[in-house]
């Protein structure tokens, strides 16, 4: 009876060896794809323009918005995101450091625009901030 025992555990073992684990794709072979749909898409690009830095129900309209069509876009239950708009020459870092991971990896853009009545370049910051849930 205990070598059926060992002969059943054998074969387990050597077809879970067999089995492929599924592994994460790499975050930086979509994300900066995501960050150039976000600067070229003309809606997205006028809601960063949009942004006002005042903490306004308007400004977490324009975030909450960007955050959920990235979310969409991922597609993506384990993997979280967090997207801010900054000034280009602010540190943009998260409010809060996720606790159900244990590293975190941001990629930002830099985003500008023509604006003709003062002759000048409106340039924002746009930084997308991803993990894993552990």
């Amino acid at each position: 009876m205990s070598i059926s025992v060992i002969l059943i555990f054998a074969v387990l073992v050597l077809i879970s060896q067999r089995i492929p684990t599924q592994r994460a794709e790499p975050f930086d072979s979509y994300v900066p794809a995501l960050l150039a749909e976000v600067a070229k898409d003309s809606t997205s690009r006028d809601s960063v323009f949009s942004y006002k830095f005042d903490g306004l129900d308007s400004d977490k309209v324009i975030l909450s918005t960007i955050n959920s069509s990235i979310g969409v876009k991922l597609n993506q239950p384990s993997v979280h995101s967090s997207f801010l708009i900054c000034q280009v020459r602010d540190v943009c870092s998260l409010p809060a450091y996720p606790s159900d991971t244990d590293s975190v990896y941001t990629y930002e853009r830099i985003v500008s625009k023509y604006v003709k009545s003062t002759g000048t370049y409106d340039t924002r910051k746009i930084k997308l901030f991803l993990w894993r849930s552990s």
